[in-house]
Parts: structure tokens; sequence; C-alpha cells
């Protein structure tokens, strides 16, 4: 999967500065392509990924859906992240409620390694634009693909810049099963049937210097 489509969450540097640019209510790092075109929204599924980028650097990376509920009178979902990573210090969680119809996050909270849960000001943010169909994904065709997580029939979808993905249906929140591009290869390690809330401690109000403190390290 192309960069801009896949790291909406990916990297600590990233990560950390999309939540504050969200605080500050001028994005939504949830509302991606990656997340429109592969989601499968099935509550109490989840999927754990092994990262690896060019340098031989490591992280884990864990997508949930927690619950159904309803929203302004619209199906929504608890959708649940985690990552942990030396980098990180530790294991951040992250959950939102999400309207699939426009991928808006209704709802925002995270939870710092050795910290309270903080839920974040959440306010409408500009849709992202729309995938020009020329740079979109081909579909290659159908293929056996075996990770740690198991053997998939998947559809194997390559990028104009020979990006690739490999999905199955079979998998969710998001049916991605193997990734590759220049700059990350993503791989399934493991499925989820059961999954549950991490974040069940007391959430606090935002604290943008929580979040900035634990960042700093990630720009020197």
């Amino acid at each position: 999967m192309r960069m801009r489509h896949a790291r909406w969450i990916l990297l600590p540097s990233l990560f950390f500065a999309a939540l504050i640019t969200l605080a500050q209510n001028a994005g939504n790092p949830f509302d991606t392509l990656v997340i429109r075109r592969y989601w499968n929204p099935v509550v109490g599924a989840g999927a754990v990924y092994e990262v690896t980028y060019p340098d031989g650097r490591k992280h884990t990376e864990e997508f949930d859906i927690f619950s159904e509920t309803k929203e302004e009178g619209k199906t929504a979902y608890w959708l649940g992240f985690a990552e942990e990573s030396s980098d990180l210090k530790g294991k951040v969680y992250v959950k939102t409620l999400v309207i699939p119809e426009d991928f808006e996050a209704r709802k925002l909270i995270i939870q710092l390694p050795g910290k309270a849960a903080m839920e974040m000001p959440v306010q409408p943010s500009p849709q992202i634009p729309k995938e020009d169909p020329k740079s979109g994904p081909k579909l290659v065709g159908t293929e056996s693909i075996a990770v740690p997580a198991g053997t998939f029939e998947c559809e194997h979808w390559r990028y104009a810049d020979n990006s690739e993905a490999w999905v199955s249906a079979k998998v969710a929140p998001v049916k991605v099963v193997k990734s590759a591009s220049k700059t990350e290869t993503r791989v399934l390690v493991k499925t989820i049937s059961h999954a549950k809330d991490y974040i069940t401690g007391p959430i606090k109000p935002f604290d943008p210097e929580a979040i900035q403190k634990l960042s700093q390290p990630q720009s020197k």
C-alpha cells in the first residue's frame, strides 16, 4: 500500500502528529483510503500485524472492533488500535467511535504508557479527497498467501508505484493479510475472535503536554 494510504498511524512521529492535529480540530487520522477500501467491521474481531522497515526496525500493531452502537441514528463501531515498540516506551492504546458512512471520528480516547486514558476533543473535519482512478490499485488476481496467522485465499492488488496488498474478507476489521512497499512490509501474525476493550479505567480530559513530552524523543 502506498505510504500516504497505509502510514496513517504507523510510525511514532506520525502517530503523535496525527493525534495532536486531531486535538486541534484540524484533521481526522482515521479517515484514510486504506481503511475505506479494506474496512470489514466484525464485532469482536481483531488482527495483529508485524511491520518491518528497510533498516530492520520492527513493531507490532493491533486493530479491533469492540462493539456496535447507534450514534446520531446511524450504526457506529468502536475501533481499537494498539501499538507497541521500543520508541514508544511501552504500548499505546487508542479507540475511536466511527460511523462508516463518513468515517468521521465521533469520539477518540487514547491511553499512553503508564498514564490514565484521555478523551480528545473531536470536531468534523474535511473528508479526504477521492482517489484518482488512474492511481488506484489494479487487481492482479487471486493467490494463496501463507503468513504466521495462517494461509488465506487473497485478492492481490498492485498500485502504480508497485506497492502491493493481499486482502481477504476473512480478516477484520481491515482485510489486509499482507502488504509491501518501499517503506515497509506488513504481515498478519494473529487473528482475534473475541476482542476486548483495552481501555477500561477512568477517562480524563485531554492533556496535550503528556503527548508532546512522549513524542519529543521521536524527533531527535
